[in-house]
């Protein structure tokens, strides 16, 4: 979801966190959500190396396994539904450690975790730019639409006889 940025995570005062040194992340570590939004995956970033977790996601470092292909695993629909039949909790949606840990994975041979792997981020970086692109295209629709309104109590505009030029 790109909440894996150092501006937007909450920070705790270093005596606090070193007795949580176990809930120190790597770059490469992937962190999942297990309360709130349940089952949202993201990479560590570089700039995040030995940031520390809150109870409210867990580390999944990837052994033995392209870390790319687990990455798709875990997003996927079979694998979330999974998880999503472990939520508990009726105010606070959660899904615990041992249950987390019970969520089956199907692994294929190495050569396929390549290929799947390879597939998924390259969808992955199509979606990104295809959003990003839908970004831009909202921020200038905003400002246009603002230009018209702007244009329109001006007297710039008269919008009995302006026209969409949209056909129909």
């Amino acid at each position: 979801s790109g909440r894996l940025q150092r501006l937007e995570l909450n920070r705790t005062d270093p005596e606090i966190e070193r007795a949580y040194r176990r809930s120190r992340v790597r770059p490469g570590d992937m962190v999942i959500a297990i309360r709130g939004s349940v089952g949202e995956v993201d990479v560590v970033p570089v700039v995040l190396d030995l940031a520390n977790l809150t109870q409210d996601s867990a580390r999944i470092a990837p052994f033995e396994c392209d870390d790319e292909w687990l990455r798709a695993a875990l997003v996927s629909p079979g694998v979330q539904s999974q998880m999503a039949r472990r939520i508990t909790g009726s105010t606070v949606k959660g899904i615990n450690i041992a249950e987390l840990r019970r969520v089956p994975i199907p692994v294929p041979s190495r050569a396929a975790q390549t290929a799947i792997a390879r597939t998924a981020k390259r969808l992955r970086e199509q979606t990104a730019w295809h959003v990003d692109a839908l970004g831009r295209s909202i921020a200038l629709l905003t400002e246009y639409r603002q230009s018209l309104i702007t244009a329109a109590v001006s007297g710039e505009l008269d919008v009995s006889t302006a026209g969409s030029g949209i056909p129909g």
